[in-house]
């Protein structure tokens, strides 16, 4: 799973990839903001020129911790 970490070219209303009504809540993005968005939520912004990718943050996969047995 990846974030996409991108920073607002404009200022507009972000619905967070929820069809846009108006019971839906949004958020003022304003010039400059950085925030996080899936994939498919960058390209559609990107298409739109509202945000330029700054960079993509991937979650670790959860690791085993090892253990040592004490003899």
């Amino acid at each position: 799973m990846k974030n996409y970490v991108v920073k607002a070219t404009a200022v507009f209303d972000d619905y967070e990839g929820l069809e846009i009504k108006p019971e839906n809540p949004k958020i003022r993005r304003n010039l400059n903001d950085v925030f996080k968005v899936t994939k498919e939520r960058y390209e559609y912004l990107q298409q739109l020129k509202l945000v330029i990718l700054v960079g993509i943050d991937k979650i670790p996969a959860p690791t085993k911790k090892a253990t040592k047995k004490k003899s």
